[in-house]
């Protein structure tokens, strides 16, 4: 497997980290304030909480975010 693929491959799988701040597919951002009992817990910028299950998070697409 060549490097690029590697990379695509493990950039596919994010896995969310508690107060890791991301962007969504959308390209809205968010923070994760917690993973508890196979759920991501989610607060977006505009003070929405949701949670995610580790399908759907993938789902987002989310890219790590410093702002």
């Amino acid at each position: 497997m060549r490097n690029n693929e590697v990379n695509m491959k493990q950039h596919s799988k994010q896995q969310p980290v508690v107060g890791g701040i991301y962007r969504d597919k959308s390209g809205s951002s968010l923070v994760v304030v917690g993973v508890v009992g196979g759920k991501v817990l989610l607060e977006y910028a505009n003070g929405t909480i949701t949670s995610v299950d580790d399908r759907n998070w993938q789902l987002l697409h989310p890219q790590i975010s410093v702002y």
